[in-house]
């Protein structure tokens, strides 16, 4: 399973973030039309960049206080379930296994 893209409108202090972690595909969410647009972009394929079995490699980069570990626990509890509240949060969550995509109601 791979974490395609990611929308959350309202979650501790983190609004209306739009994050794309799949190469190759640009996702962008708009929350008031309820419509998500995935337009191609130019990616270059190498073979066994990161080693063999990996696809990519993203990296959660910036200054402190501007929401790294928010997000992380936002997804953490996504994938645990552990808030059942979690729904209220997020706008959307698309995700892909066996090349098919899915998404997370919201």
């Amino acid at each position: 399973m791979t974490l395609d893209y990611l929308y959350i409108h309202d979650f501790r202090g983190l609004k209306n973030l739009q994050l794309n972690f799949l190469p190759g595909k640009r996702f962008t969410f708009d929350w008031l039309e309820s419509r998500l647009t995935v337009e191609d972009q130019e990616w270059y394929d190498i073979e066994n960049l990161f080693g063999e079995g990996i696809a990519n490699i993203n990296a959660i980069i910036g200054d402190n206080r501007v929401g790294k570990t928010t997000l992380l626990n936002f997804i953490l509890e996504w994938i645990g379930n552990v808030n059942e509240n979690m729904v209220l949060y997020l706008a959307t969550i698309f995700y892909s296994a066996d090349m098919v995509t899915y998404r997370c109601p919201g």
